[in-house]
């Protein structure tokens, strides 16, 4: 992606949504608890794509090979649509949806960015002529613009002319699905976010005509106003079509290359963790105008990355920008944050950036970051000069923003100000039951005869995501029950390594006043209240 030079920075005026404050939640701890710790333990595309990017008249250049060696291809793209839409047989997804209104763009910009993007092997749908438009979408294009993993709108000066245009615009906004506006001889903050000039000129004719609502008039309105804050790419002049194509291209290949992360090998009760955390913290991106930061609490091995993973892959297409950084302390321990803070602004989309010390990645972050909505986690956290190196002004992201921290310690969060925590819970029993039976017998149940024996299992595993797979993956293949005894009987005196040094990594985190009394919990005062034990303390 080309870096924010290139680009409308979409901020916008001071005194409109600056509020940046943090909600608080009751939920929060109010302490950090020694005994809460120890409770929870338990081969012509690829030459096309290389001059693309290497060489700065690429594009134009190769779009004019595509066209010289195919006969009329721009005429047969406008006469028909390149994948023809049937109502009886089910069409794969498509990879972006080009919006845009024909006469203005489709012979120049429009169609070359399909010939281009359709190259490399990205399915792209650009419709074929201006349709009629009823009282909604056919079925068809919506399913098109839901399926697409990108969405391109063009705005030219008399894109407001069509209401299929803007019809398109407001339910490609409501898929949550990333929006690349390319504003094209036009400006978004005069023409389209207050719908001035060309675009008041059409929507005082449907005013006029009556022929659309006032409530679906003002949806359009207010789509148009939302896109024009998301940053994008200008085109003044024909001299800037060129260097404009080669960064929308470069935009579109970077979300195209972004896959998923592969979250769980047997994903047990994830999607439930998900939603639980969503509704105890995030807010909707329609009631939120300010920047959200989340922290993401529990011991070693309950699931924070799992759970941070699976929710990431569900947001970060709604984002502008995105960035997922693993390991957080262990990069710390080895006095290579810097490098965090490269791998970072790279994910960002500033490719062969020099990061030579935390300083210098501060301030370059601080600058990447201004006003742009962006979704970030910060994985396994220990101190909070990791969140001063890798967050370095919060305050500057646009609204809409989302960081979530994840972290063992939960006097980090509440130094650096995180008052949204999420504290992580064991699996309920029954996804419990089904996460081990996936990993020792390869089915969400057990085996005819071993059901006391799992059950046994999930006591002493105690609902904790990483107990349940290392036991389960240990008991795989061996139908003796005695063998499942020995084992039980053994991991009830000695944990296994895997597991003894993931938790030992909280223990390590304590100072020497604390693993004093974890120690004397462990040693003498287990199966005791709780209370008994402070009073104890305090004596």
């Amino acid at each position: 992606m080309a870096s924010t030079s290139d680009f409308n920075t979409g901020r916008r005026p001071e005194n409109e949504n600056a509020s940046q404050e943090i909600p608080a939640t009751p939920s929060a701890p109010a302490t950090y608890s020694v005994v809460s710790l120890f409770s929870s333990c338990f081969d012509w595309c690829s030459r096309f794509f290389s001059t693309l990017l290497d060489q700065p008249n690429s594009v134009a250049s190769a779009s004019t090979t595509i066209c010289q060696s195919q006969n009329e291809l721009t005429d047969a793209f406008q006469g028909m649509a390149p994948y023809p839409l049937s109502s009886g047989i089910k069409k794969p997804p498509y990879d972006i949806f080009i919006n845009h209104r024909g006469p203005d763009v489709k012979k120049t910009l429009a169609t070359t960015l399909y010939n281009i993007l359709n190259g490399m092997g990205l399915r792209v749908f650009l419709d074929s002529e201006e349709l009629e438009l009823g009282d909604s979408l056919p079925k068809e294009l919506e399913e098109a613009m839901r399926s697409a993993s990108l969405h391109l709108a063009i705005f030219s000066k008399n894109y407001a002319q069509s209401p299929w245009c803007l019809a398109e615009l407001s339910f490609m906004l409501k898929t949550g699905t990333q929006i690349v506006p390319v504003f094209y001889h036009i400006q978004p903050d005069d023409d389209v976010r207050y719908a001035r000039g060309a675009f008041a000129d059409a929507f005082s004719k449907y005013e006029v005509k009556s022929r659309h609502t006032p409530e679906k008039l003002q949806e359009w309105k207010n789509a148009l106003y939302h896109v024009s804050y998301i940053t994008g790419h200008i085109v003044d002049t024909e001299d800037d079509e060129v260097g404009v194509l080669k960064n929308i291209v470069n935009c579109v290949l970077k979300v195209m290359k972004t896959v998923p992360f592969v979250v769980a090998k047997h994903p047990v009760g994830l999607d439930e963790a998900v939603n639980d955390f969503e509704r105890a913290t995030i807010q909707s991106a329609e009631n939120n105008h300010r920047v959200q930061i989340v922290g993401l609490w529990g011991m070693g091995g309950s699931g924070k990355t799992t759970l941070a993973k699976h929710f990431y892959n569900n947001k970060y297409k709604t984002m502008e920008r995105f960035g997922f950084l693993f390991d957080v302390r262990e990069a710390a321990a080895k006095g290579e944050l810097h490098n965090k803070q490269k791998e970072l602004l790279e994910g960002l989309g500033l490719r062969g950036v020099q990061v030579n010390s935390i300083e210098v990645g501060k301030d370059m972050l601080a600058s990447e970051l201004r006003s742009v909505r962006v979704l970030i986690v910060v994985d396994d956290v220990d101190d909070v000069e990791q969140l001063d190196a890798l967050l370095p002004n919060t305050d500057s992201l646009g609204w809409g923003s989302l960081v979530v921290v994840t972290t063992r310690e939960f006097e980090v969060l509440r130094s650096w100000g995180i008052s949204t925590v999420y504290k992580m819970k064991p699996l309920d029993p029954h996804y419990a039951e089904q996460l081990f039976c996936w990993h020792a017998f390869l089915q969400s149940s057990p085996f005819q005869g071993f059901e006391s024996l799992v059950k046994s299992f999930l006591n002493v595993c105690d609902g904790l995501p990483l107990s349940l797979k290392i036991f389960g993956a240990q008991l795989y293949g061996n139908s003796s029950k005695d063998y499942w005894k020995h084992q039980l009987d053994k991991i009830s005196r000695i944990l296994p390594k895997n597991v003894i040094g993931r938790l030992k990594v909280s223990y390590d985190a304590l100072d020497d006043e604390e693993k004093e009394i974890f120690l004397d919990i462990a040693c003498f005062f287990i199966g005791e209240k709780k209370n008994l034990v402070i009073n104890v303390w305090d004596g």
